[in-house]
């Protein structure tokens, strides 16, 4: 679950760096900018979660809640403080505006295979792609409604999350990884990172994510 948490909040296995990867400068050093951004994804995230988990623990809320928690422990804070009403606002509104963004992303990602195989102008792969998405994110939507959806005792989102952020992730991560290092020419790949790395670093690299990610899955869901 932390390699699918990891690997969503990179955008790794999901289309999206291949889809952005293609509007990227020549100039651009990859390398040099991943490791930049997992660094700085990797600082929030720590500091998230020095955040989250004293609330948690402190107002005795299950740890292991999932995605209810942004729902059930912030509003027992915001609940205490004076000003906790505004608070609640303003963290809701910065929540919602994270989300949204994140969606705009992933749609560029659906807008492109529509665009392309279609043949059809961008206003309108945008509404076949909100159509579609909007459709399938719906069951979600009602998990913490008074509906209340449910799949195998878990809230519809908490399942997908499991199943697809969990899972369908980390294999796409597997895949990816292998075909990039394994199939793509050396030279090319490296003229593509624009990295002054040898072509070694490559080969070890395409070699170890894959295996090391396999590994992981088969401690998780089989040992």
């Amino acid at each position: 679950m932390a390699a699918g948490q990891a690997f969503y909040s990179l955008s790794i296995g999901l289309a999206l760096l291949i889809t952005y990867g293609s509007y990227t400068p020549r100039w651009v050093n990859i390398v040099a900018s991943s490791v930049a951004i997992v660094a700085t994804n990797s600082f929030v995230s720590v500091l998230a979660g020095l955040m989250v988990f004293p609330i948690v623990f402190t107002f005795g809320i299950v740890p292991e809640t999932g995605s209810q928690l942004s729902f059930t422990a912030f509003p027992a804070v915001f609940g205490e403080l004076a000003a906790g009403r505004a608070l609640s606002i303003v963290f809701f509104t910065l929540l919602f505006l994270a989300a949204f963004t994140s969606c705009t992303g992933g749609l560029a990602v659906v807008l492109a295979p529509i665009r392309d195989e279609f043949h059809v102008p961008r206003w309108a792969a945008a509404l076949i792609g909100v159509v579609v998405v909007t459709a399938l994110g719906i069951p979600s939507a009602l998990s913490f409604t008074s509906v209340g959806l449910e799949l195998n005792g878990k809230p519809f989102l908490d399942f997908m999350d499991e199943m697809a952020g969990s899972g369908v992730v980390i294999v796409a991560v597997i895949l990816g990884a292998a075909l990039i290092a394994w199939l793509l020419p050396k030279a090319d790949l490296l003229a593509a990172m624009n990295s002054r790395l040898p072509n070694q670093w490559i080969i070890y690299v395409g070699w170890i994510l894959p295996i090391g990610a396999v590994a992981m899955l088969l401690a998780a869901y089989i040992l």
